[in-house]
């Protein structure tokens, strides 16, 4: 049995987790098509630390210019 593509979507804001953030994406199975890093304006520029090292090209990263908090990231990534 195949399975259709998937268009599945992961948003993941992302404030003050730069030594996090790596292992998480790692962590997403590949039924997933597209990984959204929403910087929230990271003082610890956790999404810059994963545009820089992620080998994964189902990352995408979004840089807020103010910080939202958790609600506002996630709308910003949808």
């Amino acid at each position: 049995m195949t399975m259709p593509d998937s268009n599945i979507a992961v948003v993941i804001p992302c404030y003050r987790v730069r030594d996090k953030i790596l292992q998480v994406v790692t962590m997403i199975p590949a039924v997933v098509k597209t990984i959204y890093i929403v910087d929230d304006c990271c003082p610890e520029k956790s999404g810059e630390a994963v545009a820089q090292n992620s080998k994964d090209p189902r990352v995408k990263v979004i840089y807020l210019p103010q910080n939202l908090g958790v609600g506002g990231a996630v709308m910003a990534g949808y």
